[in-house]
C-alpha cells in the first residue's frame, strides 16, 4: 500500500512509477534532469525561454512532457505522458516530494543505497504513523515526533 503522507507518497511514486529510471536525486544527469534542488529554481528551456520549476511546470511536464524541453535534454529519450495514469493528487504528492528535494537532510535520506527506510520516514515526520499521531490530536512528543526519535544520550 502506498504511503499517505504527500512527501512520502511522492517518493514512493518516484520509485515505483518509473521516475527514478531517468531522474536522479543526487544531481547526476541520467536521461532527464535531476530532481535535486530544482524546486523553485528558474530553468532554461530549449527555446531560450525561462520558466519557474513549480507546481504548474511539474504538472505540465508529467501530463504533457513534450510541451517544453529543458535546455540540454532536447535529444533525451522522450518521457511518456502520465495523463490518465497519475491522478492530480498523485501529481501533488510528486510535487511535495520535489519541494523537499531542496532540503539537504532529506536528500541524504533518499539518496543513499537503502532509499528512505520506514525508520527514516518516521524520524523525518513523513510516515503514516506520524500522520496517525497528528490525526489523534497529538501536539508533538508522540510516536513519529522527530524529537522522540533521537538516541537516549542526545536527550540529556
Amino acid at each position: 500500500k502506498p504511503p499517505s503522507h504527500p512527501v512520502h507518497h511522492g517518493y514512493w511514486l518516484y520509485k515505483n512509477r518509473g521516475c527514478k529510471a531517468c531522474h536522479s536525486l543526487d544531481g547526476k544527469k541520467i536521461v532527464g534532469p535531476s530532481f535535486q534542488g530544482s524546486w523553485g529554481e528558474t530553468v532554461q528551456l530549449s527555446t531560450g525561454e525561462s520558466v519557474a520549476f513549480d507546481d504548474q511546470y511539474v504538472q505540465e511536464s508529467i501530463y504533457k512532457p513534450q510541451a517544453k524541453f529543458r535546455s540540454g535534454y532536447e535529444k533525451a529519450s522522450q518521457m511518456p505522458s502520465f495523463e490518465g495514469q497519475l491522478s492530480l493528487e498523485e501529481v501533488m504528492s510528486l510535487t511535495a516530494f520535489m519541494k523537499e528535494m531542496k532540503n539537504e537532510a532529506f536528500i541524504k535520506l533518499v539518496s543513499d543505497e537503502d532509499g528512505l527506510t520506514p525508520e527514516e520516514a518516521r524520524s523525518y515526520g513523513i510516515s503514516d504513523e506520524s500522520d496517525a499521531a497528528k490525526d489523534e490530536g497529538s501536539e508533538g512528543g508522540g510516536k513519529g515526533d522527530p524529537a522522540n526519535e533521537m538516541p537516549a544520550e542526545s536527550n540529556k
